[in-house]
């Protein structure tokens, strides 16, 4: 489901939306609250009203939904690539990330359940709970690291994006919590998928897959 933040009926409240156009992103400054259309979905902006530079958490807050908030820290839905995350921050660095059908599945409920919760207010002692749990284990990726190092032959910089892939977790995303220009992370994304091709791994991008290490 994709989400927009509508602001029109005097009131901040999520609704669901088609899926944004890629070359028009409604960004939303985290500093002054003022909103724009910027082109793509790469890079940091400044802030036209009060020049801050704005990033990955500013594009996404316009099509994403804040679930809970609270020790500095934030969990949010946000639809990225056709399919849902559940992101955690501590400020503008994603902590951890999880499938949101992962998570919906394990609690019973659908993502209408959860739009209507959010609106509501009502729920938020599962969200809090969740955002502790992932807190918690939000370095379990590294236990994948040495096995697909060995398995594609990877050196461990490029297992370690892999493995954070596998958790839901975009390319931006990683370059942000791996402290790497986003170019690196691009560059690394290409030694893996020849490192696939190299093992006769075929890869398919369109089929999701709750828990891929299985597989392995």
């Amino acid at each position: 489901m994709s989400i927009s933040l509508d602001m029109g009926s005097g009131r901040a409240r999520y609704r669901e939306i088609l899926p944004r156009d890629g070359h028009r992103t409604l960004i939303i400054c985290r500093g002054c609250g003022n909103r724009w259309y910027g082109g793509g979905t790469g890079g940091d902006v400044p802030c036209p009203s009060c020049g801050r530079v704005c990033g990955l958490h500013d594009r996404i807050q316009s099509t994403s939904m804040i679930l809970w908030s609270g020790d500095g820290r934030e969990l949010s839905y946000v639809s990225e690539n056709g399919n849902g995350c559940i992101y955690l921050w501590e400020g503008d660095v994603p902590v951890a990330a999880r499938y949101s059908g992962e998570v919906l599945s394990e609690a019973g409920i659908t993502m209408d359940d959860v739009l209507e919760a959010v609106n509501s207010g009502s729920d938020t002692k599962r969200w809090k709970d969740l955002a502790d749990e992932m807190y918690a284990g939000r370095d379990g990726y590294l236990a994948n690291v040495d096995y697909l190092m060995k398995r594609l032959l990877l050196d461990r910089g490029d297992a370690t994006v892999l493995s954070l892939h596998f958790t839901g977790m975009g390319p931006e995303a990683i370059s942000r919590k791996l402290g790497l220009e986003e170019d690196e992370v691009s560059r690394a994304f290409d030694r893996i998928m020849k490192a696939y091709s190299d093992s006769d791994i075929l890869v398919d991008d369109t089929v999701f897959t709750i828990d891929p290490m299985k597989f392995y």
